[in-house]
């Protein structure tokens, strides 16, 4: 008996996370660009205000805190969708043991899922595993390689060493900018004539952090950084994992 598994669900499920967190990166520099962190020292819920002193310091810290927050999950997202890919392989491979009588549809499904979330969390909890473990996606593209590992190293810094990298680390953010013609729109109000052509295309900037200096990353940084793993990195290694074989539905054996 064979049980297939659909792996795009779990991408979509990566995807809808990770444009819920852009949506929030959207909210706070649209808040930053009105300084609606400083522009008053009462903030009001309901009928209880709440006076907030040194406000202008608090509307130059809480944005750059909420980017490094939703970048830093934004990775541990990704960290958990490629052991999920992983998983998949193993199953693939070594197929779903069975410790338990299955007497319907619906308990081997339930039995399925539970197998899944096991080794999953086994992968993740592997420490024969480097994180972010991309050396088990020995294909996929170098320049997606060097972007992913560097995006790590951003993270562990913020996360485990005070915002301090050990190294300097380079990111390489992916944008996309509306554009009249051959000119790129940098600012709003904009003319646009008739018989001109709109678009949008995606530009590749760069973005060094020096070793030793704190990083601080700004709302604009934070909703590039992400848009970068969810419009670039994740599905480059989605499309090639499910391009060498391991199809997007994992059929697995059930002994």
């Amino acid at each position: 008996m064979n049980v297939d598994v659909d792996m795009t669900g779990w991408f979509v499920q990566f995807q809808s996370e990770l444009d819920a967190l852009l949506s929030d990166m959207f909210q706070i520099r649209s808040a930053t660009e009105q300084k609606r962190y400083t522009g008053s020292q009462v903030n009001q819920a309901g009928i209880v205000g709440v006076v907030i002193p040194n406000a202008e310091a608090l509307g130059e810290t809480a944005p750059r805190r909420a980017a490094q927050n939703a970048f830093i999950g934004a990775m541990s997202k990704f960290s958990g969708f490629l052991d999920r890919l992983i998983a998949s392989r193993r199953i693939a491979t070594d197929g779903i043991p069975v410790t338990r009588d299955l007497h319907t549809e619906a308990e081997v499904i339930q039995y399925v899922s539970e197998i899944m979330e096991e080794i999953v969390a086994d992968v993740a909890h592997d420490p024969k595993l480097s994180v972010p473990k991309l050396d088990l996606f020995p294909g996929i593209d170098s320049n997606i390689k060097a972007m992913a590992l560097n995006y790590n190293a951003l993270r562990n810094a913020l996360e485990h060493h005070h915002d301090l990298p050990k190294r300097e680390i380079t990111v390489t953010i992916r944008r996309i900018v509306p554009m009249v013609g051959e000119q790129e729109i940098t600012q709003f109000p904009v003319l646009v004539r008739k018989g001109e052509t709109m678009s949008v295309k995606m530009i590749e900037v760069e973005k060094t952090f020096p070793a030793n200096q704190k990083v601080g990353l700004e709302p604009e940084d934070g909703h590039d950084l992400i848009f970068t793993v969810r419009h670039v990195i994740a599905p480059s290694i989605f499309q090639w994992h499910v391009g060498i074989g391991n199809p997007k539905s994992v059929s697995a054996p059930l002994p």
